[in-house]
């Protein structure tokens, strides 16, 4: 998430419904320092490995 240019408190408190796609893209909504919620775009390969991670761990619950 460095490439992002998030701070680790923000990349922490994440939750997968803070995660959402749109055309095709992937977004999170994040809170930034000042208390304000901001949307950055993801870039394709850290989405995907996001994605692989939830794969893999749902299917580790079941």
């Amino acid at each position: 998430m460095l490439v992002h240019g998030l701070r680790i408190s923000s990349v922490v408190s994440l939750k997968w419904d803070d995660i959402e796609t749109r055309g095709g893209e992937t977004f999170i909504n994040i809170w930034s320092k000042g208390g304000k919620l901001e949307t950055k775009k993801l870039r394709n390969d850290v989405a995907s490995l996001l994605w692989d991670f939830n794969n893999k761990s749902f299917k580790a619950q079941i």
